[in-house]
C-alpha cells in the first residue's frame, strides 16, 4: 500500500490510517540507535523532498472530499499549476528546480482568454477572473525561506523539534538543527495556526511511510506495519461502503426527479385543458399539486446528509 497511488488522503483519512510515532518507531528507540542508523534515517527524510512537498500541498489545500483545490493566497480563487520552483545553486552557478515544490498561477481574465485561444476553445468556456498572483506550495509560510529539506520539518512535527535537533547535532549538522528550531517556532506562532495542525497530521503519512517502506535496514516496532495495514483495510471497506451509499442515493434522487417530471406533465395537461376552455376536475388538480409538494420534499430529503448516511 503506497500513499502516492491515487488515494485521496484527506485530513480525516490520514488520522484514521496512520498512527503516531509510538506505534511505528518510538522516540526512545530512535534515540537509542547507533550514529550510523540515525544518520541513515536523517538522510532518508532529507532525500524524499517530492513526497514532503506533496504532503505540505495536501495539508494546505486538500478538501474534505479528497480533491486538491489550490486557492490563490491573495484572492482565494482557483489557481493553476505551471511548473516547478527554481532556486539558485551556488556550486553549479545556475538555477535548478526544487524537486516537489510546485508553482501556481491565479489566472487573470486576459491570460485565461489567451490560453483558450491557444487551445482553440470557444467562448462558452467559463473565463477566470483571478488577480494574476504567482506563488508556490510554501508561499505565505515560514517554509518559503527554508534552507533545509522540508522532510526534516515533517519529522520534527512527527516526533518533536528537540528530538530531530538532537539527531542532527549527533550527525554533525548543528547549523541545520538551529535553523530547524527557528523554523518550527515560526510555524507554531503563525497567525493561521491550522497550518501547523495540518502539517502535524500529514507528517504521520510522510514519516510513517518512510519508516515502513524506505528504511528496510531500520528495525521498527513489531506490529507497526500490520497496524497500518489493518487500518487501511478498514478504511478501504469504509470508502467502499460510502461509495455504495452515494450510488444508492443518486439512484433514489434520479427516481424522485422522474416522479416530479411525471406529476408536472400531468399538471401541465390539466392547465392546458383549462386554457382551451374545457371543464377540469378541480379536485384532480389539487391532488396533483399535493403530490408535487410531497415529491419535492422527498427530493430535498434525498439530498440531505441524513439520507446519505441512512441509506
Amino acid at each position: 500500500m503506497a500513499p502516492w497511488d491515487g488515494v485521496p488522503w484527506t485530513f480525516d483519512v490520514v488520522g484514521r490510517v496512520w498512527p503516531s510515532s509510538e506505534k511505528i518507531l518510538p522516540e526512545a528507540s530512535l534515540l537509542a540507535f547507533s550514529q550510523f542508523q540515525q544518520r541513515r534515517i536523517v538522510e532518508v527524510f532529507e532525500n524524499h523532498e517530492d513526497m514532503a512537498y506533496e504532503c505540505v500541498r495536501w495539508a494546505r489545500w486538500m478538501t474534505k472530499t479528497g480533491n486538491l483545490h489550490v486557492l490563490c493566497i491573495k484572492c482565494a480563487r482557483h489557481a493553476w499549476s505551471y511548473g516547478a520552483v527554481t532556486k539558485w545553486n551556488h556550486k553549479q552557478k545556475r538555477y535548478r528546480p526544487v524537486i516537489g515544490n510546485r508553482r501556481w498561477r491565479c489566472l487573470t481574465a486576459a491570460a485565461h482568454r489567451a490560453n483558450l485561444d491557444v487551445k482553440d476553445r470557444g467562448p462558452a468556456c467559463r473565463v477566470r477572473t483571478g488577480c494574476g498572483a504567482q506563488f508556490c506550495d510554501t508561499s505565505d509560510t515560514p517554509l518559503l525561506q527554508a534552507n533545509l529539506p522540508i522532510g526534516l520539518v515533517l519529522a520534527a512535527a512527527y516526533y518533536s523539534s528537540a528530538t530531530v535537533e538532537r539527531l542532527l547535532v549527533q550527525c554533525g549538522e548543528k547549523a541545520k538543527a538551529l535553523e530547524l528550531r527557528t523554523l518550527v517556532q515560526q510555524l507554531q506562532k503563525q497567525t493561521d495556526r491550522t497550518i501547523w495542525k495540518k502539517v502535524r497530521r500529514y507528517s504521520r503519512l510522510f514519516c510513517g511511510y518512510i519508516l515502513l517502506h524506505e528504511c528496510p535496514d531500520i528495525r521498527v516496532r513489531s506490529g507497526g506495519k500490520q497496524f497500518v495495514v489493518g487500518n487501511w483495510k478498514r478504511e478501504a471497506a469504509r470508502q467502499h461502503h460510502l461509495a455504495s451509499v452515494h450510488q444508492n442515493a443518486k439512484q433514489r434522487l434520479r427516481k424522485r426527479y422522474q416522479q416530479v417530471e411525471t406529476v408536472l406533465r400531468q399538471l401541465e395537461q390539466v392547465d392546458q385543458s383549462r386554457l382551451q376552455g374545457q371543464v377540469i376536475d378541480s379536485d384532480r388538480r389539487c391532488e396533483l399539486v399535493r403530490r408535487l409538494t410531497a415529491v419535492t420534499r422527498k427530493v430535498k430529503h434525498a439530498l440531505s446528509d441524513r439520507a446519505l448516511l441512512a441509506a
